[in-house]
């Protein structure tokens, strides 16, 4: 299985090399790589240091297109990341959960605020992302005292699609029209964005 994590921080508790899936979720994952994906996988509760461990499992899997997959968890985000051409960034859950609750993948986004900053999430033309949801720490609850965040899932390119998303409290959702991303997809999103949807 390529794109395993290295030592990570969450919580004050280290998490060590990824070395055996032994949840029922990591089946799909093996499953996925038999028959012929390329699939990278992030361990559990994991703070991705520069988004520097979960590009290398992007780019792996790009080089065949495949599924960089997310078993559930928490996982921090300190940067944006890119999804490329061919491939899909996967959380553990078949259909959206409800935003009060922090259950199955959850990106937690510690990203610079601000509405020019780049997207949390960006997707390259034929890339997509299913089964997550993604909670900003430091947001308010209300409108008037929204922390401004940049768009949390972005399509770069046509054929871009997202599925079973849960946006908890981003500021701003999905943005499939900044960008030509003619042929986009999209079903099952959840979630109350504080701007724009």
């Amino acid at each position: 299985v390529s794109g395993l994590v290295g030592e990570g921080h969450v919580d004050g508790h280290i998490v060590g090399h990824l070395q055996h899936l032994v949840d029922g979720q990591a089946l799909g994952v093996l499953l996925l790589k038999h028959m012929g994906g390329q699939v990278g996988v992030i361990g559990h509760h994991v703070h991705l240091e520069g988004a520097g461990q979960l590009a290398h499992a992007l780019a792996d899997a790009a080089e065949t297109g495949g599924t960089v997959y997310f078993p559930g968890g928490r996982y921090i985000l300190t940067e944006s990341v890119t999804v490329p051409t061919g491939v899909e960034l996967r959380g553990c859950a078949a259909a959206v959960f409800s935003p009060k609750d922090l259950l199955g993948t959850v990106l937690v986004a510690e990203t610079a605020k601000g509405e020019d900053q780049t997207a949390l999430i960006r997707l390259e033309a034929g890339a997509g992302v299913s089964g997550f949801s993604v909670f900003y720490p430091d947001q308010a609850i209300t409108a008037d005292t929204a922390v401004p965040y940049p768009w949390t899932i972005q399509g770069l390119g046509e054929g871009v699609w997202a599925k079973n998303i849960c946006l908890i409290n981003a500021y701003k959702g999905i943005d499939f029209g900044t960008y030509s991303s003619q042929n986009h997809y999209v079903q099952y999103i959840n979630g109350s964005p504080l701007k724009a949807g």
